[in-house]
């Protein structure tokens, strides 16, 4: 009998609804759709359409069911009838799927009529039957869902859609857990997509199950209220302390809210995708917002708070309960959010950030997540918009002024800490002490909330206190950040020294050098692989093949070569532009900077990465101008060349000294592939010795370069238009406006400053010390706390100066000076007639003094070969010099060295031939150790190894 009823009562409320929206459906399929619709598109969209309209006519038929009772109030009378809830709700679904089915069917024939013939699997009626009856069930769940939860049918249907684009987000979760599935156990497509379509069919009846326990909750209430209760739950709260009741109002009083936010934050939760540095601060910053401003939202929207106040309620306690309650539910949001963009990073494939990302985000979102911390990231704006709407929410009585106060305050409460954060080091507790304190003081407020006396005297000169005292908070603690690094000065003369460098105006060196590499980049660019020598790799003319040597490598570690076919074709197309003036009128300019190392950020120091290609040529063509007879002219290049490294050493940053190093060393090479030749004239010899002593006189100090590098990282920290480095175009968007911000606020430019001057200075003792110090101190194992702060510093990282790279400064000394010891030797030669047996013999007669080994700090070492030895040296070795090489066996003696051929070049170690009356001259190296000359230095550090010197014997010269 009440079934019958509850049929004909449902049949008269649906019928209108039903027959409109069937008949509308059926007509948008037949008639409207042919009308819009191309021929090619039209079968299978007819089809398609006929699906989704049945999933929303049962949409509709399901948000009827139950909401119309709420809106027509007659819920009421049914609940006055001596049936529970589960009935209605059971026979109210039953004719929902019974008008839902007919109008699958009603469609679905409509579908066919005008759409005959869909293709593939649609050409199945039974299908598309099957399938639009599903989407409608589908969709009758939704809508008896959103039913349940709301008071009219309008608002039914708007959680019914929610709760289907939730469904739908958990269906493809599930269809994602089918893959994994189907990747773990190795199952063909067929059953991984079987089991996706399995776990999505168990997932469709899933609204209207909750439907069905949200309707029917009043039955539990009446059952459990029919039960005796003879026993105290022992893990009951008090009832004197009224903590129960507060939790209770709580949880009743903000259930759907809470329930509505968690749904936004899941949906939200992929939206990281697109910006994961912007989307998650924003989002939690506003559910923490909204979830603080609606802790008290109901007493200040129906004047509840008089109440308390007049009934004398524990407002403590009712705080409590509220705010502990709402700050836990805001942290399950900010949880549920997280989860569903950690689930959209992975399924999008994106589980690690990558570092050559050319778009925003990648690694520059990594690096500044990781400069905030992961916790403190994740924490931060969800807190802060949950204290201060908290706040808001009790000064302002409309929740719309609320977040009108709240977030603007909120906002600049985590602005001023961004910077800070940005540039690294801050202390994580400095963070929460302003929420912590917001909470203190609402607690504080409180009566005069529940009394409506927040505007009184008292009331607003407690809250200025708070205000100023938070304010005097953030102030001691960006003070303290530069407190913290002691104030020290900056290096010595180093205006002084900035005000050296001429304006590119006023500046001839530069101007002639600039011009040279352009005209040198005309020759070499368009011919650029050739010139490096990349086909030389497959090339017979070496017996070692060289790993990227070019020919004028080769021509500077052996002179220039018999067969100079290639060379000098090389050579005639590098020098058809006539960039050796330019270069020549530059030795003869007064020293100057090359270029102002400041200007890197303006790119003007690129043409500098010219130089030493160019210089290589010009080592090379020197001794081409020697092989035709011009010894002078070769020497007057020479010295050329070394003018030209004095000038970009000068006053130069770190990169700038080391393309001035490579010229030098190239230089060097070429000088002494110029003095082995024996026709060179005497006075030649002595005029070169002079000109090196003359270089070493004019080469630059290397403690320049700290200087120079000082000025570069200041002018890098406080310059706001420069890009954050991190990315390979260095997009410049809100990230690096992020870091300009942290460049420019007047705390960290202050503390950065002091972290830059108290940085270089603790390099500059170290460099007085030993080079090994300002290693240890830059970069080591343990470096120093101020380099460290500097290597957290987001700003700062990008140019973090790892030091001048003493060891090969050295390196380049040792060079230097053990070219003029081997120039003084050959002069000795030159007028005695004999070599020198040992340094004494060259001092002071063309040396005023013996050079100091830079490694070692005493003269360098030095033996005349009485008989030939075999020294391992490391080298690319030309066929027409095969003889003075060989290969010692690792097993075999000293004395037991085989011919190098290509055959046995991998037998062994590479060793070199010294004849009787070779000079020897080495210095310690790298290691500190003197390993008596017999093993050459390959790289710039080799432990058991020396920087050995020969000077040929005198029997070759003519």
């Amino acid at each position: 009998m009440f079934f019958r009823v509850m049929c004909w009562k449902e049949l008269r409320e649906h019928r209108q609804q039903a027959v409109i929206l069937t008949a509308l459906a059926a007509l948008f399929l037949t008639v409207a759709m042919p009308m819009l619709l191309s021929e090619t598109d039209y079968n299978a969209d007819v089809t398609v359409a006929a699906i989704v309209l049945v999933g929303a006519c049962g949409l509709v038929t399901g948000a009827i069911l139950l909401a119309n009772e709420s809106e027509t109030h007659t819920q009421v009378f049914l609940d006055l009838l001596p049936r529970q809830r589960f009935a209605v709700w059971m026979y109210k679904a039953i004719i929902g799927v019974s008008i839902t089915s007919l109008q699958a069917l009603i469609l679905t024939l409509a579908a066919r009529i005008a759409a005959p013939s869909p293709g593939g699997i649609l050409n199945n009626p039974s299908v598309v039957f099957i399938i639009a009856y599903l989407a409608g069930l589908f969709g009758l769940g939704c809508g008896i869902f959103g039913s349940a939860l709301a008071s009219t049918v309008l608002a039914a249907i708007g959680w019914g859609i929610v709760c289907g684009f939730v469904s739908g987000i958990g269906a493809a979760c599930l269809m994602s857990i089918g893959a994994a599935v189907h990747r773990e156990f190795g199952l063909s497509e067929q059953e991984s997509a079987n089991l996706g379509l399995i776990l999505w069919v168990l997932l469709l009846p899933s609204p209207l199950v909750l439907s069905g326990l949200i309707y029917t909750r009043v039955d539990r209430r009446r059952q459990a209220m029919a039960r005796p209760n003879y026993k105290r739950r022992r893990w009951a709260l008090p009832a004197t302390m009224g903590l129960r009741s507060s939790l209770w109002l709580s949880l009743r009083q903000g259930r759907f809210f809470i329930l509505g936010v968690a749904i936004a934050a899941l949906l939200a939760g992929p939206l990281v995708l697109i910006d994961a540095l912007a989307i998650w601060p924003i989002a939690t910053l506003l559910f923490g917002l909204i979830m603080g401003i609606a802790v008290f939202g109901d007493e200040q929207f129906y004047g509840a708070f008089r109440f308390l106040a007049e009934q004398r309620l524990p407002l403590g306690r009712l705080w409590f309960a509220k705010v502990g309650t709402r700050l836990l539910a805001t942290l399950l949001v900010g949880f549920l959010m997280g989860c569903t963009a950690l689930a959209a990073i992975k399924s999008a494939g994106n589980t690690s950030f990558d570092p050559y990302d050319d778009g925003r985000g990648g690694y520059v979102t990594e690096m500044i997540v990781k400069q905030f911390g992961g916790t403190i990231f994740l924490l931060l704006f969800l807190t802060y918009g949950f204290t201060f709407g908290q706040m808001a929410g009790m000064l302002a009585r409309k929740s719309i002024i609320a977040v009108a106060i709240g977030l603007p305050a909120a906002i600049i409460g985590v602005s001023l800490w961004l910077p800070s954060l940005v540039s690294g080091g801050f202390p994580a507790w400095e963070l929460f002490v302003i929420p912590i304190g917001l909470l203190f003081v609402a607690r504080l407020l409180l009566w005069s909330w529940a009394t409506d006396r927040l505007l009184t005297r008292r009331a607003l000169i407690a809250q200025g206190f708070a205000a100023i005292v938070g304010i005097t908070f953030v102030g001691l603690c960006l003070a303290k950040r530069v407190w913290e690094i002691p104030a020290v000065a900056p290096p010595l003369g180093i205006d002084e020294f900035a005000a050296a460098y001429p304006t590119r105006d006023q500046n001839p060196v530069r101007s002639a050098l600039f011009r040279a590499s352009e005209r040198f980049q005309q020759a070499y660019g368009p011919r650029q692989s050739v010139f490096e020598g990349f086909e030389l790799e497959q090339s017979d003319s070496h017996v070692k093949e060289p790993s990227r040597r070019n020919a004028a490598d080769l021509v500077l570690l052996d002179g220039w070569p018999k067969n100079d076919a290639l060379e000098s074709s090389l050579l005639s197309q590098m020098t058809k532009n006539d960039w050796l003036s330019p270069v020549r009128e530059c030795a003869n300019l007064p020293q100057s900077p090359a270029e102002d190392p400041r200007d890197r950020f303006l790119g003007a120091t690129q043409w500098l990465t010219r130089l030493p290609a160019m210089g290589q040529w010009l080592s090379v063509e020197s001794l081409h101008r020697q092989a035709l007879g011009h010894h002078a002219e070769a020497l007057d290049l020479i010295v050329a060349q070394l003018a030209v490294a004095r000038d970009v050493q000068t006053k130069a940053a770190r990169l700038n000294r080391s393309i001035g190093d490579r010229v030098e060393r190239d230089a060097l090479l070429a000088l002494a592939r110029w003095s082995e030749d024996p026709d060179v004239p005497t006075e030649l010899i002595e005029k070169a010795l002079q000109e090196t002593r003359t270089h070493e006189a004019n080469r630059p100090p290397a403690s320049d370069v700290i200087k120079a590098e000082y000025l570069l990282m200041r002018e890098y920290a406080n310059s706001a238009d420069a890009g954050l480095e991190y990315s390979s175009n260095s997009k410049k968007d809100w990230t690096h406006s992020l870091v300009a911000l942290a460049r420019q606020v007047p705390w960290e430019r202050a503390r950065r400053e002091r972290l830059i001057n108290a940085y270089f200075e603790q390099i500059a003792q170290a460099n007085e010390v030993d080079s090994s110090t300002v290693q240890n101190v830059l970069y080591g194992h343990a470096p120093s706390p101020l380099a460290q702060t500097i290597r957290d510093d987001l700003v700062l990282r990008p140019y973090l100066w790892y030091g001048l790279g003493l060891n090969r400064e050295k390196t380049n000394l040792c060079n230097l000076r053990a070219a003029q010891v081997s120039l003084a030797l050959l002069a000795y030669q030159r007028r005695n007639g004999a070599a020198a047996k040992a340094m004494s013999d060259v001092v002071p007669r063309f040396l005023p003094q013996a050079p100091i080994d830079p490694f070692s700090g005493a003269a360098f070492h030095y033996r005349l070969a009485d008989k030939e030895e075999w020294i391992r040296w490391e080298e690319d070795v030309r066929i027409d010099r095969a003889d003075e090489w060989g290969i010692r066996e690792q097993s075999s003696r000293l004395s037991s060295v085989l011919p190098l051929t290509r055959d046995n070049e991998r037998l062994g170690d590479l060793v070199r031939r010294v004849r009787p009356g070779t000079g020897v001259l080495w210095s310690i190296g790298s290691d500190g150790i003197d390993n008596g000359g017999t093993v050459q230095q390959f790289h710039d550090y080799s432990y058991g190894a020396d920087m050995i010197f020969l000077v040929a014997p005198l029997k070759s010269f003519k």
